[in-house]
């Protein structure tokens, strides 16, 4: 029980119409930060709701944000699909630097997707009037960044991220995991908390 996911009905599902500007996914708390937060009353975001839901990682295929060491076949990957695209990718990675929190590779990798997400293309269904030109990707302006977010991440072969501390996958949430799928964790308790 690595991890608590906290929710208003136990029965959990992914939400894909998110209005946050993060993946879409079940995301919960490092459940030893989950625990000093709650003993001194520091919540996090959704720590107040009513159940919690003691989860474990159940996939091979996680991000590991802290010990995540910049993989040339994600890159290469990025670097494919831009070049269907007709988008230079050298560009997207230079104007993806900003912040300087993503000065590692975790953050390179997160920067750069976010950027590609939120200016050049979305993953959709396709309307009858749009053409597939790489696996399923499309240029078009972004509108469900938190659905094209969890599908690029899976595109690149991952189901579960975990930020311990970085702040990588929201900045004010910096321990953290993301479960992309449902397949990516089991559920070992839930415990009614109102």
């Amino acid at each position: 029980m690595k991890y608590i996911h906290y929710c208003d009905n136990p029965k959990l599902y992914i939400n894909w119409k998110s209005k946050w500007n993060t993946p879409c996914g079940i995301h919960a708390y490092h459940k030893t930060f989950a625990d000093e937060k709650e003993k001194k009353s520091d919540l996090y975001f959704g720590m107040d709701r009513k159940y919690k839901v003691y989860l474990d990682i159940d996939t091979s295929n996680v991000l590991n944000l802290n010990d995540y060491k910049l993989k040339r076949n994600d890159m290469a990957k990025l670097n494919l699909l831009c070049n269907k695209l007709k988008l230079d990718f050298d560009s997207i990675q230079k104007n993806s630097f900003r912040n300087p929190k993503y000065n590692n590779d975790a953050g390179i990798l997160w920067s750069i997707m976010y950027n590609l997400l939120d200016n050049y293309f979305d993953y959709n269904s396709f309307d009858k009037d749009e053409e597939e030109i790489s696996d399923g990707w499309v240029i078009a302006k972004n509108n469900k960044p938190a659905i094209s977010w969890n599908k690029l991440i899976r595109w690149l072969g991952y189901e579960c991220v975990i930020d311990n501390g970085l702040g990588i996958i929201h900045e004010h949430e910096p321990w953290q995991s993301l479960f992309l799928t449902m397949s990516s964790f089991k559920i070992n308790n839930v415990v009614k908390r109102i």
